[in-house]
């Protein structure tokens, strides 16, 4: 029995050893429901389709920008009073076209912009998907072009080839760094990858022996109905390993606005 005991104790600690090496450290929203967080129809919606050209060539090429940055910029600014009276057409542009001043220039700012009468987005989003869907191709337009732009060049070069050269593997861990900075200011980042662009709304770090083995980013993909997990796997000498795919962190902050 003895020795039953010191096996069983030794086993509990092997187990323990186990967990403390697989360490993880995570950062950002704990919990994200497609339900409530996201919004209710997915990239390239056929009903984009009604708003003009635009909405024409986002309903066949997607407007995964623009509907990121929304759901962004609600988890960065809204504050849902489902008990209020439901808000008019006119307060409800108004209430997103202010979500979108804040969230395009990066304002940190304590006060809230109150959505009355709904739970959350999704629910939101539902009673008004004309107007979601309109601001997702206007806001699509001004993310790809104040923000994508300036890495258009690097993106074009390298596009979805692996990244194998030390230069390329710090530009990766670099961008790696800047979202989880972000998400540990209270931002919701956004994440360019193989010519798609989502919201980040968690991640994790996971350790073997105390090195830095993967960051796992939890991310709003306007292409599913659930949340996705997306991986970046480390080497041992701190930057991530070579053959993944270059990201980048496309985050509005260009944008002219006024934070007040």
């Amino acid at each position: 029995m003895e020795g039953q005991s010191i096996g069983i104790i030794t086993n509990m600690k092997n187990i323990l050893c186990f967990y403390l090496v697989i360490l993880s450290i995570s950062a950002g929203a704990s919990t994200f429901s497609i339900e409530k967080d996201g919004l209710c129809f997915k990239n390239g919606d056929p009903a984009l389709k009604k708003f003009g050209p635009l909405g024409e060539l986002g309903a066949s090429k997607g407007v995964c920008q623009g509907m990121s940055g929304l759901v962004s910029a609600f988890h960065e600014h809204a504050k849902f009073s489902p008990t209020k009276a439901k808000m008019t057409l006119n307060e409800t542009l108004g209430a997103i076209s202010e979500l979108r001043r804040y969230h395009s220039g990066g304002c940190k700012i304590s006060r809230k912009v109150e959505i009355t009468g709904y739970a959350n987005l999704n629910e939101f989003c539902r009673a008004q998907k004309s107007v979601f869907l309109a601001n997702a191709i206007d806001y699509n337009l001004d993310i790809a072009v104040r923000e994508i732009s300036w890495n258009l060049e690097q993106f074009l070069l390298i596009n979805d080839n692996p990244v194998t050269s030390n230069h390329g593997r710090i530009n990766l861990h670099l961008n790696v760094e800047s979202l989880r900075r972000r998400l540990g200011l209270g931002r919701w980042p956004l994440m360019l990858y193989y010519g798609h662009v989502v919201g980040v709304h968690s991640v994790t770090n996971f350790y073997k022996k105390s090195t830095l083995d993967k960051v796992v980013f939890g991310i709003y993909d306007s292409n599913y109905s659930s949340s996705m997990e997306y991986v970046v796997h480390y080497s041992s000498d701190g930057l991530p390993k070579s053959g993944q795919k270059m990201i980048w962190d496309t985050t509005p902050s260009r944008l002219t606005t006024i934070c007040w």
